[in-house]
């Protein structure tokens, strides 16, 4: 078992770490209160947060005073919104939520790309995101893009993959001679 010596020589195991940010990198408590450490125990951001979660690269999501932000490793903000509830990052975006019911989309900025409408949601890839609402007590699924755009309406039983949005898209085209017909 891999191990450091503290200050005072007694063995640290990197299980004493804490819970894993990403690749060398360590969520650590010291009274309750969270941090980020590096594998040899330095220290990259002091333990203030209620709570730190992963967003992506060397940014993490720091909770105050209940509220979520997007921090970078320089324990710097990043945006200027904070969020009640907030996911990690798939590739650019992240679903947030401002009052913890209605979600939206960041980008890796902080920027709202997706105002908080729905009642959940997911980024599938390109400019597409998957989101729901509730409709007489179910829950349904469409697609938007970035610009908010509804690209499959919300009214699918599940969630939508990528591969079915592309499929849906594709399908819903013109087909190349009456396009060209058209004159566009």
């Amino acid at each position: 078992m891999k191990y450091y010596l503290n200050p005072a020589g007694r063995p640290i195991y990197y299980h004493e770490l804490g819970e894993k940010l990403y690749g060398s990198f360590f969520i650590f408590t010291v009274q309750g209160r969270a941090g980020i450490q590096s594998e040899r125990f330095e220290i990259i951001i002091p333990p203030v947060y209620e709570a730190i979660k992963p967003a992506f690269g060397r940014h993490f999501w720091g909770k105050l005073q209940k509220r979520w932000r997007l921090y970078s490793f320089e324990n710097l903000p990043v945006g200027a919104h904070s969020f009640r509830r907030v996911k990690s990052y798939n590739l650019e975006y992240a679903a947030v939520s401002i009052d913890g019911k209605l979600w939206g989309f960041t980008d890796r900025l902080g920027n709202m790309i997706i105002p908080p409408h729905y009642d959940g949601g997911e980024y599938l890839g390109l400019d597409y995101f998957a989101v729901s609402v509730m409709k007489k007590g179910r829950r349904c699924f469409g697609v938007t893009d970035r610009s908010g755009n509804i690209i499959i309406p919300v009214n699918l039983e599940s969630k939508p993959t990528f591969s079915e949005t592309i499929h849906y898209l594709l399908k819903k085209r013109k087909p190349l001679r009456e396009w060209l017909s058209s004159g566009r």
